[in-house]
């Protein structure tokens, strides 16, 4: 590999860029690193593997670029003292009382702490600090931790594989007795720059500006599982669930034949799971990929992945079969396009302003999965985290040592509680059992994304509403509560208080005065009436002639009020002088401020009401109320609420807060 002068100044390549401003929106946030541990499953010597890892950084160089800002933007430079700073911090957990426990906590305050790129007059920073920390957590004699942090500026996932490769290589040929090692296999950052650079003044970028912008022309706004967007946090959630490796073979014999993968099916659950949680049927999910064709990007440790759209369509009849295969091809055609960077089509859908989100889920099948020992001793890598998380992604890596299929849920905290990302893992989970039980000829919109529990949730706790409710109507459930406390404060609004006993009484005069109206079971009074005592009390005396009332707020429209009147035909309507001009002519009007009102009621028993003063009996199946649905679907609806319903309503009010 050709080598570089130091010092010399260089422009950030397109990926390192998103990562840098995406980074400067948010200074102090630990979001934009990279993290993993690998653990190691045996004894390791401390000074070989600090000088493996020291030769590894030094290697390669991508690590040593020191990022600032100037006139002409970001730049970076190589800096060696990086490198030669590179150190491996130990901490000994044996004694700890859980060692691992303590390990995850260690790592995660580590990962959490802000280390972005810092300007050199950065308060507090020293712009020198590699954007990296190097530990090994060590839990017991033959088990250790090593904890790998990485700003993304300066690499990616992809990245960690190599030098996670390197460093075991490094360290094994270390401990045979000739001490020899293969040369350094990695590329340099002049030659990824390099890539960049030509593949941006292409043809084949142009081609792929114009896939991309065709692709995505009339792409609706992505469905989110949250159903809204936040900024990138700080942190993330995470839930993770294993299944038996059996799946990958079963996901396999699913797609046999028709020459497609595993990962596949795996993208199109996801599909069908948000297509199932949002009911949108034009979806886009975002897939990471690793956007290195060429053999100096697949060398080089550097920051060279990307996340691109993926458009699925989900119609009524498509199968699981149907879906993969659309999947598979959607896949093909993103894959050999997928050098053109996200940041850049953001600006192509002028996206940029006001960060609008280009994909719903992410769905990250991790490939990077490699036997790794270190001097014969069999190592896991771990994902500590992937980068920000703008709203919700699923990771998905199957495990080469035979261990089982991983499933990481990862979710915003600002959009997301812990609860509610396990719930997601669950569910996924769940759905990928059912979608290998239907088979390739299922319609994919007859699978339940429900878990057994939400199942049983829903079907049986929240229908086990047995209870014995007392067969009375509205009136004499009422006329009982003031027979028990008639001096207790029923109603209270402003400076105005009635106890049950008054509000009883004067409900009972408006009865009467509405039985002569024509007011009696089956029929319909409105009231033209703002929230108020005189509200309550004309509510108390419709029912109690045995009418139903239906609410009609004095500022609703016009329009409204008068497809109220003319849906609902009430008999009369109840109102005041400052709100009688609501109601539409042809209507009687009981105003009750008008004096011949009041001496009216005046003139009327304060007693109950009995039935046979009624016009006809009072049942339980008799209307109680109208109340109409808001209309934003469409015309508004009137819902009829039977004396009965009341009374459940009731009952199940005075179980949940009392009767005060």
């Amino acid at each position: 590999m050709s080598q570089q002068p130091e010092r010399a100044s260089r422009p950030l390549s397109a990926a390192q860029s998103g990562m840098w401003f995406a980074q400067q929106l948010a200074p102090e946030s630990a979001a934009y690193s990279g993290a993993q541990c690998v653990e190691i499953h045996g004894p390791v010597d401390l000074t070989r593997f600090e000088t493996a890892v020291r030769r590894t950084v030094a290697e390669a160089d991508t690590l040593h670029a020191r990022v600032t800002d100037g006139a002409e933007g970001p730049r970076q430079t190589l800096d060696r003292e990086i490198a030669d700073r590179c150190g491996v911090t130990f901490v000994d957990l044996t004694g700890a009382a859980d060692p691992e426990a303590a390990a995850q906590a260690w790592m995660h305050a580590e990962l959490n702490r802000p280390h972005a790129p810092a300007a050199d007059d950065a308060p507090g920073r020293d712009p020198r600090d590699p954007l990296m920390c190097e530990a090994l957590l060590r839990l017991a004699p033959d088990r250790h931790f090593w904890y790998q942090r990485i700003h993304h500026v300066l690499v990616d996932g992809y990245g960690f594989a190599l030098l996670t490769r390197r460093v075991a290589e490094v360290y094994t040929a270390l401990g045979r007795t000739d001490g020899e090692d293969q040369p350094s296999p990695f590329g340099t950052l002049a030659e990824l720059l390099a890539a960049d650079r030509h593949y941006r003044a292409s043809e084949g970028f142009a081609r792929d500006r114009a896939y991309w912008t065709e692709r995505l022309a009339d792409c609706p706004r992505p469905a989110q599982l949250s159903g809204a967007d936040a900024p990138v946090s700080s942190g993330f959630l995470r839930a993770t669930t294993l299944l038996p490796s059996e799946y990958v073979d079963r996901f396999t014999e699913l797609v046999s034949g028709a020459g497609l993968s595993w990962s596949d099916a795996i993208v199109a659950a996801a599909a069908v799971y948000t297509q199932a949680l949002t009911g949108a049927d034009d979806l886009t999910l975002g897939i990471p990929v690793a956007a290195r064709v060429t053999a100096d990007e697949r060398d080089t440790p550097g920051m060279v992945s990307n996340v691109l759209p993926l458009r699925v369509s989900l119609g009524p009849g498509t199968t699981v079969g149907q879906l993969i295969g659309q999947v598979a091809r959607s896949m093909r055609g993103l894959l050999r396009h997928q050098r053109y960077r996200v940041e850049d089509i953001r600006r192509d859908l002028d996206l940029v302003r006001g960060r609008q989100a280009l994909y719903g889920p992410v769905v990250n099948i991790m490939r990077f999965e490699y036997d790794l020992r270190f001097d014969g001793h069999r190592a896991t890598v771990h994902n500590v985290s992937n980068g920000p998380v703008e709203n919700l992604a699923f990771s998905v890596y199957a495990r080469s040592d035979g261990s089982g299929v991983r499933i990481d849920v990862d979710t915003n905290p600002a959009l997301y509680t812990q609860q509610e990302t396990t719930a997601h893992r669950d569910r996924f989970a769940a759905l990928l059992q059912r979608l290998l039980a239907a088979g390739p000829g299922q319609p994919v919109s007859r699978l339940d994304v429900v878990t057994e529990a939400e199942r049983s949730l829903v079907l049986e706790r929240w229908n086990d509403s047995a209870a014995v409710v007392e067969g009375l109507t509205f009136p004499e459930l009422f006329e009982g509560w003031v027979a028990r406390a008639p001096e207790s404060v029923a109603v209270v609004c402003g400076d105005i208080e009635l106890s049950y006993g008054e509000l009883n009484a004067r409900a009972n005069r408006l009865a009467r005065l509405l039985v002569g109206r024509g007011v009696g079971p089956e029929s319909v009074v409105a009231l033209v009436l703002p929230r108020s005592v005189e509200f309550v009390v004309g509510m108390l005396g419709v029912l109690k002639a045995g009418g139903a009332y239906v609410p009609v707020d004095p500022e609703y429209p016009r329009e409204r009020v008068a497809f109220m009147f003319g849906d609902a035909r009430p008999v009369c309507a109840v109102t005041t002088t400052d709100h009688a001009d609501v109601v539409p002519d042809g209507v009687d009007v009981l105003t009750l401020d008008a004096s011949e009102t009041v001496a009216a009621l005046d003139g009327c028993s304060a007693s109950n009401v009995a039935d046979g003063e009624r016009l006809s009996v009072l049942s339980l199946g008799s209307p109680a109320y109208v109340i109409y649905t808001s209309g934003s679907t469409g015309r508004p609806k009137g819902v009829v609420v039977s004396h009965a319903g009341l009374g459940n309503l009731v009952a199940s009010a005075v179980d949940r807060w009392g009767t005060g």
